[in-house]
């Protein structure tokens, strides 16, 4: 008797079951009933990620990562780690370009790049010193250079200034405001 077709934990037991009464050992019998359940699951579902209980340790539970009989694939780590490098590029250039549009719509020209700044990473510790009322900043919008004052009107939209615990940093933590073309606006 074949084993039967479907992809339900229940399916899965009873053909486990069917292949140890046949004579098959306990690791073929999970190995070849997971990997019909994995065909049957991908044949309903091609675009979907398989359930944790027909995963395989250390292999992606897409239908990329299986051959057509539901078998894990002997993939090569740095072709799967050079996609992953792709993946992080693309989306750091998606970021890039939303940051130059967005310089572009509050300043008036196009985005430049000056050099690279570090940020520093966030302290273990911090020292909450109190709600921000206000921003005030000098930019150069339009070629004009202009100074700006925003204050916060609502008091959620404030953000809460934090320092390390050396004092030489500050940290804006929270708040709910968005950095738009009109500047610093507050989220109703």
């Amino acid at each position: 008797m074949p084993l039967k077709k479907g992809y339900s934990y229940a399916t899965v037991r009873a053909n486990i079951a069917y292949m140890v009464a046949s004579g098959h050992s306990g690791a073929s019998a999970v190995a070849a009933s997971k990997s019909a359940a994995r065909v049957s699951f991908f044949k309903r579902y091609p675009g979907g990620a398989i359930p944790l209980y027909l995963a395989v340790p250390g292999v992606g539970r897409l239908r990329d990562y299986f051959d057509k009989n539901g078998k894990p694939l002997n993939r090569n780590p740095k072709a799967r780690q050079a996609k992953i490098v792709k993946a992080e590029r693309t989306a750091q250039a998606e970021r890039t370009a939303q940051a130059a549009k967005l310089i572009k719509d509050f300043s008036g020209h196009n985005a430049r790049v000056y050099g690279k700044v570090a940020f520093p990473e966030n302290p273990k510790i911090g020292i909450a010193i109190g709600n921000v009322l206000g921003i005030s900043y000098e930019t150069k919008r339009d070629g004009v250079v202009e100074k700006y004052y925003h204050r916060f009107t609502r008091h959620q939209s404030r953000p809460l200034l934090v320092t390390n615990s050396g004092g030489n940093q500050l940290y804006l933590i929270g708040g709910s405001y968005d950095f738009t073309e009109r500047g610093i606006v507050d989220k109703k």
